[in-house]
């Protein structure tokens, strides 16, 4: 096996061996590296070969620098061939097979390998493996990549409709054919989609911190970045395999983003797995095509991310969510969900020049001449609405209230609202945060707690 990762410590060569059923004296992981002389090595699989009394087992013989040491593994693999015969042929019993595998480290860099081919013919077979030791990230593997785009990956899985699951309940008893049932189909589009499905969740928490660098704040609050990441984190689930509302949304957003991404880029986005495989350097940059394929995702989904995250905090208003109160929370998922009420475009962060994303992410304030925390979710996207219908509404006071009311909730917005200022519990206190957030965005106060509203 040849590799590009670090090699195997022991208690990772213990949990291998533990894996393919051989435990205690029936494994031994060696490194060529710890033994100084030809003996030495000889007596130590001498040793091993007879422990195992016949028995089967497992030897991973690992050894660094592989292309420096060439001639040494290359004689080390003759030892090791003739050590086993000369010490089976001392055993009268059956004996069973020894597994054998040398790990050797390849140099990262291009054209490193000029000696070293691996070991070709007879028992032995060779093969390469990028990372041995699965990645704590728990990332998508290769092979669900391969010919996707990165919008790709976020390709929410919408459940089929039961009319769709209706027509497919087909009944061919009276031709003599077999009944093709829908559950039967359903269960299998169930596991295909469970063998195919990325977890999006897990995607998004990974390039938390990296989105959150990109995210450009005038506040002169020092802990505010970190404070964003709490928020966020609390709203994500805590187990990967697990969706929440808040996750869905996050998600869907991103994966918005990112086909506008795609549409604008003149390459074809599936390919890019493959442009990577082919790019020279990316090995002496992360050590390991896996890691290198991540680096390319986090660079590509970060961006989103920290935009949809920086439009989301504007005035402070992440910290609604921390607030629990129910209407604000459902009101605040509620419009994040609506694209036409909180519209963000890939075209509102890019270069008009270039088409590249801009380096920084700002987080904006509606304050006139200040900044605010709201106290009303999105409150400036809703004095902006109610600033486009007033246009419409006309000039005539006597009837410019009755008429905004009435032409405020026959919109999307308004549809959204009108549950929080008709519910007797909620009215007062959300027409009041409203107010308090429409004053910070109308005037500067000259004097602190001149804009207070109290009920």
């Amino acid at each position: 096996i040849t590799t590009h990762s670090r090699l195997l410590s022991q208690s990772n060569s213990r949990a291998i061996a533990s894996a393919a059923g051989f435990t205690g004296s029936r494994s031994r992981c060696i490194s060529l590296q710890e033994f100084h002389t030809e003996q030495q090595f000889i007596k130590t699989l001498g040793e091993f070969f007879v422990a195992l009394g016949g028995y089967e087992g497992l030897l991973l013989v690992q050894c660094d620098n592989g292309e420096a040491n060439f001639n040494l593994i290359a004689c080390c693999r003759y030892l090791v061939d003739e050590t086993r015969r000369r010490t089976l042929e001392d055993i009268d019993v059956s004996v069973k097979p020894i597994h054998i595998i040398f790990i050797i480290q390849l140099p990262k860099i291009a054209g490193g390998c000029q000696h070293f081919v691996g070991f070709q013919g007879g028992k032995w077979q060779s093969v390469h493996i990028d990372e041995l030791l699965e990645s704590n990230e728990q990332l998508p593997q290769i092979e669900q990549l391969v010919n996707r785009a990165v919008s790709d990956l976020f390709q929410p899985a919408y459940p089929a409709r039961s009319d769709e699951i209706e027509d497919i309940d087909v009944d061919l008893d009276a031709s003599g054919s077999q009944e093709l049932r829908a559950e039967n189909i359903e269960d299998s589009d169930e596991k295909e989609k469970d063998q195919q499905k990325i977890k999006a969740t897990l995607l998004l928490k990974n390039c938390l911190q990296a989105a959150a660098a990109r995210i450009y704040d005038e506040s002169a609050e020092v802990n505010r970045a970190t404070k964003r990441i709490e928020i966020l984190l609390t709203w994500l689930p805590e187990d990967n395999s697990q969706e929440t509302e808040f996750s869905k949304i996050l998600a869907t957003r991103v994966h918005k983003l990112l086909q506008q991404r795609d549409e604008k880029c003149p390459v074809n986005q599936r390919l890019w797995l493959q442009h990577e495989a082919l790019r020279q350097g990316h090995l002496q940059e992360t050590g390991t095509f896996r890691k290198a394929l991540w680096q390319k995702l986090s660079s590509i989904i970060s961006p989103m991310l920290s935009e949809v995250i920086a439009y989301c905090d504007q005035n402070h208003n992440l910290d609604l969510l921390g607030e629990e109160k129910e209407w604000k929370t459902r009101l605040w998922l509620t419009m994040i969900n609506e694209e036409v009420i909180t519209p963000l475009s890939y075209d509102s962060f890019t270069s008009p020049v270039s088409g590249r994303v801009r380096e920084k992410a700002r987080v904006s304030s509606t304050g006139v001449g200040h900044r605010f925390n709201a106290k009303f979710p999105f409150s400036w996207i809703v004095k902006d609405m109610v600033n486009v219908l007033l246009l419409k509404v006309g000039a005539d006071p006597s009837e410019t209230l009755i008429s905004l009311r009435s032409v405020f909730y026959s919109s999307p917005l308004g549809q959204l609202l009108k549950p929080a200022f008709e519910n007797e519990n909620v009215e007062e206190e959300a027409a009041m945060n409203y107010l308090n957030d429409f004053l910070h965005m109308m005037y500067k106060p000259i004097v602190e707690g001149e804009l207070q509203v109290t009920m």
